[in-house]
């Protein structure tokens, strides 16, 4: 469960990360 969260929460950072990264 611990490990999912942490997948989830670091799928949603890399997609915002990108996502930024992107519109610069």
């Amino acid at each position: 469960m611990t490990i999912c969260c942490i997948d989830d929460v670091l799928f949603v950072a890399a997609g915002t990360f990108f996502a930024n990264l992107s519109l610069i």
